[in-house]
């Protein structure tokens, strides 16, 4: 008979992939991506290893492939990363806290924007709402008409963005967790603030006067009760290609730093104060309240961005319902993915590349509306 183990070992889980990733994960801090990622006997079981040491995780990588660890660091470190292994733990584990720090990123693009999928990078073709479109009522004879979407047609790309940094050997054996785990957090927010960067400054050129006198989509007015009650009427004053009415209402506001408190009084005010004598006989209620959610960028103010300005805001509709702008995305991955691997023939260290594949795109300039701020800008 085989002897029977004790008991504190009979549900002993073995140090698989998934466990050495859950315990880096403890190991660099980052107890919250682990418990998201994780089921809990996985996580039960990555703290049993009771890892107090990167080098930890890379001696049991390589049990799990029944290697034994010989030699110093240097040769341990080595031959775990002759086998793949540990580039894949520290691969797989980089890319959950690289994901979390890319969503916790407060973007208002993708906010505004709707999403596309593109499935190589090659020019797509999307379709924006027509009145071409609009249901025909169908005679005796029983004939349908056909619509056209070539009118409302618009065409986007996606390209690779990436940026790559180097660990050392050192950095490894000396368990520089500040290095170990800022990388991933690092890669995820600089591909987080490209999007935005990339997206804004679309919005800003204003390429092919999306916003202009002629979209009926641009005005003058500052940000107050008068001058948002201003760009709403715009908005919902909008007609398709046939002058039918496409009945959008405004979701946003999106305003520069400079503007913010201005914007959350307008949506969390109950009043709004007024002055004059003819003010005497106004209502002094907010009928903005909690009605257009707004939203603070930097990119609309500052000065390296063509197009900027510390007044103008924008309003703009559900991207679920009618979008101005979208992002497209490589596959439908919304997030930038981190690969490691060993550096350079003449370098002691490996290599941390992340990147990600997007474009952004005009829609439609009718689901959105700007203001200059003032008819003096």
């Amino acid at each position: 008979r085989r002897p029977t183990p004790p008991a504190g070992n009979r549900h002993r889980v073995e140090a698989t992939g998934n466990v050495l990733e859950a315990a880096l994960c403890l190991h660099l801090g980052a107890a919250d991506v682990a418990e998201r990622q994780y089921d809990e006997r996985t996580l039960e079981a990555a703290r049993g290893l009771r890892i107090r040491h990167t080098m930890d995780i890379v001696e049991h990588s390589l049990r799990s492939q029944h290697i034994q660890p010989r030699g110093g660091p240097q040769e341990v470190l080595k031959a775990a990363w002759s086998t793949n292994s540990i580039a894949g733990i520290l691969s797989n584990a980089g890319n959950k806290i690289l994901e979390v720090a890319y969503r916790q990123f407060p973007s208002v693009a993708r906010q505004v924007a709707k999403t596309l999928t593109a499935k190589d990078f090659k020019s797509h073709t999307g379709y924006r709402l027509s009145g071409d479109v609009l249901l025909d009522e169908v005679g005796a004879a029983g004939e349908i008409k056909h619509g056209s979407l070539s009118e409302s047609a618009f065409e986007f790309r996606v390209a690779t963005f990436a940026r790559m940094l180097s660990l050392t050997r050192q950095d490894i054996i000396n368990d520089d967790l500040t290095a170990l785990a800022e990388i991933p957090r690092m890669i995820g927010r600089g591909a987080a603030l490209k999007l935005e960067s990339v997206f804004w400054n679309l919005v800003l050129s204003n390429s092919g006067s999306f916003f202009g006198i002629g979209n009926g989509n641009l005005i003058d007015s500052p940000l107050d009760v008068a001058g948002l009650s201003a760009a709403v009427a715009a908005m919902r004053r909008q007609t398709d290609a046939e002058g039918e009415p496409i009945a959008i209402g405004p979701r946003f506001l999106v305003v520069p730093p400079e503007l913010e408190s201005t914007a959350d009084e307008l949506f969390a005010s109950v009043n709004v104060v007024v002055s004059g004598s003819e003010d005497k006989v106004r209502p002094a209620g907010n009928v903005f309240r909690n009605k257009y959610e707004p939203l603070v960028t930097p990119y609309l103010s500052n000065a390296s961005y063509s197009g900027y300005s510390t007044s103008a805001w924008l309003l703009f509709a559900d991207p679920a319902d009618v979008a101005a702008y979208g992002i497209a995305y490589l596959h439908g991955v919304q997030s930038p993915t981190i690969e490691s691997a060993d550096a350079d023939f003449n370098k002691l260290g490996f290599q941390w590349r992340g990147y990600m594949d997007f474009g952004c795109v005009a829609i439609d300039p009718k689901a959105a509306v700007k203001s200059t701020g003032d008819a003096a800008e």
